[in-house]
């Protein structure tokens, strides 16, 4: 728990709203920065969302970034506390709040 409170204060890469951190990713993304868009999921899942991106086409890339673009427009949730926030359409996208200010994405 220590370990993993430690990693997140340490992590650096998000910002301080949701909106702010997709808008960081999308830029990445849009950039073929696979690495730094990675770098804005939790410790967990950048490894897998580094992967997806290998063999993608430059078309598929464009749709689904379109798609984010279109959904980081849309009103998203917040949990009860604050902690988590969500958009639904036109896809899902799942983000936490960590412990030193700023917003990572769970998942896509």
């Amino acid at each position: 728990e220590q370990e993993n409170y430690q990693r997140a204060m340490a992590d650096t890469y998000g910002g301080k709203t949701p909106q702010e951190t997709l808008q960081m990713y999308i830029e990445a993304v849009e950039k073929g920065d696979y690495e730094l868009a990675s770098k804005y999921f939790i410790g967990e899942k950048r490894e897998k969302e580094l992967e997806s991106f290998t063999g993608a086409t430059q078309e598929f890339i464009k749709k689904y970034i379109n798609l984010v673009k279109e959904s980081s427009h849309k009103d998203g949730t917040y949990d009860l506390e604050k902690k988590y926030f969500s958009i639904n359409k036109p896809i899902g996208i799942r983000m936490i709040f960590y412990p030193n200010g700023i917003w990572k994405i769970i998942e896509i």
